[in-house]
C-alpha cells in the first residue's frame, strides 16, 4: 500500500501509483465535495463562499496563496449567479442597490486585484484573517 499526496485533497493510500484512474476519480470527487460546500455557504449566507474557497484551495488543495485568492473569485462567480437567480425569483433583491454599489464595487475590485499581485503572501494572509475576524465579530455581536 502506497500513500500519495493528492492535488485536490489531503492524502490517498492505495495500491499503485498516483496517476491511476482510482486516484483521479477520488481527486474529482473531493473537488466536487469542496465545490458543494463552497456553494452551500455562498447560497445560504449570501457571502462567505469565497472564504471557504480560499481556505479549501490553500489548505486542502495546496494552491499557492495568490492563485487561491484569484481562483476563489472565479469559483464563486457561477455560485453567486445561481444564488442571485433564486433570490431574484423570491423577490429578495433590491435592484436599485446593485447599480449604485457597482460603481464603487467595480473600482474596488480592480484595485484589490492589482494589490493582490503586488503584496507579499504574508500580508495577504494577515489581511484575509483580519477581515474574517472583523466580519465574524460584527455578525455575532452586531
Amino acid at each position: 500500500m502506497q500513500c500519495v499526496p493528492l492535488r485536490y485533497s489531503l492524502f490517498l493510500c492505495h495500491p499503485g501509483v498516483g496517476g491511476s484512474p482510482y486516484h483521479k476519480r477520488v481527486d474529482s470527487i473531493m473537488t466536487i465535495i469542496y465545490g458543494a460546500l463552497t456553494g452551500l455557504v455562498n447560497g445560504f449566507l449570501a457571502s462567505g463562499g469565497g472564504i471557504v474557497a480560499v481556505l479549501v484551495l490553500e489548505r486542502a488543495m495546496k494552491v499557492e496563496t495568490k492563485r487561491a485568492h484569484a481562483t476563489a473569485i472565479a469559483i464563486i462567480l457561477p455560485f453567486s449567479l445561481a444564488s442571485m437567480i433564486v433570490y431574484g425569483f423570491s423577490g429578495y433583491i433590491d435592484y436599485r442597490l446593485i447599480w449604485t454599489s457597482a460603481i464603487g464595487g467595480i473600482a474596488g475590485a480592480v484595485a484589490g486585484a492589482k494589490l493582490l499581485g503586488r503584496l507579499p503572501k504574508k500580508y495577504i494572509k494577515i489581511g484575509f484573517g483580519v477581515v474574517m475576524i472583523i466580519a465574524g465579530g460584527r455578525m455575532i455581536f452586531g
